[in-house]
């Protein structure tokens, strides 16, 4: 499955669309995400940069990577940051103690 994240912008054909971070989170919990696609604006933009952090704590990821697309260029990098920190410590690139988490930026 597909799942395509974000609060405003039109589903691409032959993606699930997920209007809201927890509509994401529990499509996620479900299994079976291959990609996902996070719009990480819009009306509620500050719960929507949290979606990446929440992931990490649920411990609820698709099989490939995430992309992420939004007006605010600094809040897109932050967002690419976090997704990178997480799948760098799933490929052993970070020895430390504790969980990802710690090492996600949250603003």
């Amino acid at each position: 499955m597909n799942l395509y994240a974000d609060p405003v912008r039109p589903c691409p054909e032959g993606w699930t669309l997920a209007r809201t971070p927890n509509e994401a989170l529990a499509i996620l919990a479900k299994g079976g995400v291959r990609r996902m696609m996070i719009g990480i604006d819009g009306p509620d933009a500050k719960a929507w940069r949290r979606l990446i952090p929440r992931m990490a704590r649920a411990g609820t990821w698709p099989t490939e990577r995430p992309s992420v697309h939004g007006s605010d260029a600094r809040s897109v990098d932050v967002a690419r940051y976090n997704l990178a920190a997480h799948y760098m410590s799933r490929a052993g690139y970070y020895r430390t103690r504790g969980n990802v988490v710690a090492l996600l930026v949250v603003r």
